[in-house]
Order: C-alpha cells, then sequence, then structure tokens
C-alpha cells in the first residue's frame, strides 16, 4: 500500500477492511508509513493518526476481542505461576 492510497488531492480515499487479514495488513502499512523517517512532516503525521483511528475503530466493531488479543505468552522459569522466585 502507498501513501498515495492513504491520502489525495481534494479528499481522502478510505479503505475498508474486508476480514481481519486485511485489517492486519492495512495496520501494517500504516505503521510502515508511521516509521518512515522521510514522512514525518505534520500533515502526514495527523493523517496516519486519523487513518489508525479510523481502523482501531473498525476492528472494534467487527472482531471479536478474543480474536485480538494474542495469547499470552507463558513463562518458562516460574511455570506459569507469576512468581519468580524472587518474590
Amino acid at each position: 500500500m502507498k501513501l498515495r492510497d492513504f491520502m489525495q488531492e481534494g479528499g481522502r480515499k478510505v479503505v475498508t477492511p474486508r476480514d481481519e487479514k486485511h485489517y492486519r495488513e492495512l495496520k501494517k502499512s500504516v505503521q510502515d508509513i508511521q516509521n518512515n523517517p522521510k514522512l514525518r512532516d505534520p500533515a502526514t503525521k495527523d493523517e496516519v493518526e486519523r487513518r489508525k483511528a479510523e481502523l482501531d475503530a473498525w476492528a472494534k466493531k467487527n472482531i471479536k476481542k478474543e480474536d485480538m488479543a494474542a495469547e499470552p505468552a507463558k513463562c518458562t522459569h516460574c511455570d506459569g505461576t507469576g512468581k519468580h522466585g524472587d518474590e
């Protein structure tokens, strides 16, 4: 996805995610734009923040909460109890 897919002269083109996989691809594209040092101008920053909020709102309505949360990593050195010996 290119920056021009997010911003166009005279208006905005907004791509609505089709499913969770597409949502994750769009989020990654937004993150790539956000992390690009050449695109750190205020207009791009504002657009990236706006787009992230739009994608998060879509996910909140369309993706089940348990699907969005990754399974927490289990601690291997405390047998999953959360007590790390020093406590």
